[in-house]
C-alpha cells in the first residue's frame, strides 16, 4: 500500500530534528520544499537560515564558501542580527587578504525593474579590473525598506570601497533606495537599463507561470489565487484592475502600473543617473558607459539571461 506524502507540518517537525542532529543540507532542502508552500512564513524563513548558519559554521569550510552560505541566509531581508556579526567577520578576514587601495574606489547601482537585462549590465560591469560588482546580491530590500536592510548594505558597501576600484549591486529594490545612497556616498554613480515595457511584462508572465499557486508579487496580500513569495516583499502593490479577464491578464495590468511607475521614479533620480537602453548595450550604451565611469570597459559577450526563466524557489 503507498504511503501518503508527509504534511507540511509533519516537514516541519522533520526538519527541526534533522537541525538539532546537524544534518544541515537536508534541512536546506526541506526548508526550500516549505518556502515554496509559503514563502512568507517567518518560521520557515528562520529555519532556512539556520540551516545555513549551520554549514557556514562547520570545520573545514572555507571563507569564500561560508561568505556565499552566509549570504544565502540574508536572502529573505529579516533576522539579519542572526548573520551580521559572522557575515562580517568572514568578510573582513577575505580583505585582509587584499592591499588596500591608495584611495577608496567609487559606488555605482545599476537600476531597472526586472526582466531588463540586469543580470548582463552586472556582468559587464564586473570585468571592469578591481572591481567588486554583484547582482541582487542579499539581503533582499523590500519596496519599504527597513533601517536594518539599507545599514547592512550600507557597512557592506563601506568595507569594500578600500578594497576595490569600482563596488555596486544591480537589482530592482534599488529604486527604493537611492536618496538614502546619495546622502551615505554623495559620488554614487547610478545607471538605469531601459527596456521596452511590452517585453518586460511579457518576460515577467512568463517566468511567473500560469494558474491557480503561480506568482503576482505585485498584487495585495489579500488575493489568494497566487503563491506566496518572498520575492513579493521587494515589489510594490497595485490595485487588482476591474475589467473583465483572467488572473494573468490582470496581473499584466499590475505589472504595468510597477513598470511605468520605476521608470517615472528613475527619470527623476537625483544625482548622476545614466538612462541606457538593453538593446544597445553591446555597442553604443557601452561606450556611453565607458564615457560615463570614465574608464574603459572589456569587449565581451553580455547578453547572460537572454531568454531565461531562472527565478528563485520561492
Amino acid at each position: 500500500m503507498p504511503t501518503s506524502a508527509p504534511t507540511v507540518e509533519e516537514t516541519y517537525k522533520l526538519a527541526q530534528q534533522l537541525l538539532t542532529q546537524q544534518k544541515s543540507k537536508k534541512v536546506v532542502n526541506l526548508a526550500a520544499m516549505l518556502l515554496k508552500h509559503d514563502g512568507w512564513n517567518m518560521t520557515y524563513q528562520a529555519l532556512y537560515m539556520d540551516a545555513l548558519i549551520q554549514l557556514a559554521q562547520r570545520d573545514g569550510t572555507s571563507l569564500n564558501r561560508r561568505l556565499e552560505l552566509l549570504e544565502g541566509a540574508l536572502r529573505f531581508g529579516v533576522h539579519l542580527d542572526k548573520v551580521e556579526t559572522l557575515y562580517f567577520d568572514t568578510l573582513d578576514k577575505l580583505l585582509a587578504r587584499k592591499n588596500r587601495l591608495p584611495a577608496p574606489g567609487k559606488l555605482v547601482i545599476g537600476l531597472g525593474p526586472g526582466r531588463n537585462g540586469s543580470t548582463s549590465l552586472a556582468t559587464l560591469l564586473s570585468t571592469i579590473d578591481g572591481s567588486f560588482i554583484t547582482h541582487e546580491s542579499y539581503p533582499m530590500i523590500f519596496a519599504d525598506p527597513t533601517p536594518a536592510q539599507l545599514a547592512f548594505h550600507i557597512k557592506k558597501f563601506h568595507r569594500l570601497l578600500p578594497y576595490c576600484t569600482w563596488v555596486g549591486d544591480v537589482s530592482h529594490w534599488w529604486i527604493y533606495a537611492t536618496d538614502k545612497l546619495r546622502r551615505e556616498f554623495p559620488g554614487v554613480k547610478f545607471i538605469t537599463l531601459n527596456r521596452k515595457p511590452g517585453q518586460i511584462i511579457d518576460s515577467f508572465q512568463r517566468v511567473k507561470g500560469l494558474g491557480k499557486g503561480s506568482n503576482n508579487h505585485w498584487t495585495p496580500s489579500s488575493e489568494d489565487y497566487w503563491s506566496k513569495s518572498f520575492w513579493d516583499f521587494s515589489y510594490p502593490d497595485y490595485p487588482l484592475p476591474n475589467f473583465v479577464g483572467t488572473k494573468e491578464q490582470k496581473r499584466a495590468n499590475q505589472i504595468a502600473s510597477y513598470v511605468a511607475e520605476y521608470y517615472y521614479r528613475a527619470h527623476n533620480i537625483r544625482g548622476d543617473n545614466l538612462m541606457l537602453h538593453l538593446d544597445t548595450l553591446d555597442s553604443k550604451g557601452r561606450l556611453s558607459l565607458q564615457v560615463y565611469l570614465g574608464i574603459l570597459i572589456k569587449e565581451q559577450e553580455v547578453w547572460k539571461n537572454k531568454g531565461g526563466i531562472q527565478d528563485s524557489f520561492a
